[in-house]
Parts: C-alpha cells; sequence; structure tokens
C-alpha cells in the first residue's frame, strides 16, 4: 500500500516536541517577533493617528482668537475713513498661535518629505 507522504514515512507526529531542528525550548509562535510587532504598531499609530492630530491642533492654534483688528487699507492713500464695514475689516490671529501653528505644519511636512524620501531612497 502506498501512502502520498513517500515510502518509509511515519503518519504519526514526530515524538520531539522540540521540533526536528533540535529548537531546545522554544514557543511555537517563535516565529514572530514581538519587537518588531511593538516597532510597527507604535509607529503606525504615530503616523496614523499623531500626524493628523498634530494638523489638527496647528489648525485649532491658527484659530485663536486675537486681539488686533485692523481695518483694511487703514495707512495706504485710499483707505476707508469714518464708513468701517464689518466685510472691511481684517482680523488677525494670537501671534503665538501663529508660531505653533506654523511649527505644527513644519513638523507633519518634515514627515511627509520623510517618508517620500524613504520610498524613494528603498528603490
Amino acid at each position: 500500500m502506498s501512502t502520498t507522504s513517500g515510502p518509509g514515512r511515519s503518519l504519526r507526529p514526530s515524538q520531539n516536541p522540540q521540533g526536528s531542528d533540535g529548537d531546545k525550548g522554544e514557543n511555537v509562535n517563535s516565529w514572530i517577533n514581538l519587537t518588531a510587532l511593538w516597532q510597527i504598531v507604535v509607529v503606525g499609530l504615530l503616523a496614523g493617528a499623531g500626524l493628523p492630530a498634530l494638523f489638527a491642533v496647528g489648525l485649532r492654534a491658527l484659530n485663536t482668537p486675537g486681539s488686533r483688528v485692523q481695518t483694511a487699507g487703514a495707512g495706504a492713500a485710499g483707505g476707508m475713513t469714518g464708513t468701517d464695514t464689518e466685510s472691511g475689516r481684517v482680523y488677525g490671529g494670537n501671534p503665538m498661535g501663529l508660531a505653533i501653528g506654523v511649527l505644527c505644519f513644519a513638523i507633519v511636512l518634515a514627515a511627509i518629505g520623510y517618508g517620500i524620501y524613504l520610498i524613494v531612497a528603498g528603490t
């Protein structure tokens, strides 16, 4: 009678619980590198959730209320005089909010540029 496992091979599992290579004490799931898995999870969370959140913080920082209100065209020769309407005002944001927003956007752009660099350099 012939078997699909070849002549002289037993269909019973090996009696050596450590495997045929003689690996001593290794777990069945030893092929999973947990260190690399955690690194992938951390980078995925930072890039997948961290960068959009940082972008949102930058947008929110740009939207902080400021105390600077300037009339459009003020100081120029053709400026509005006496009849300022709501549409003729330019609202400036908080300078600190502007600085924080620019910093957040610069970090996001740097991360995007670094990702593109890694893709291009890998080819």
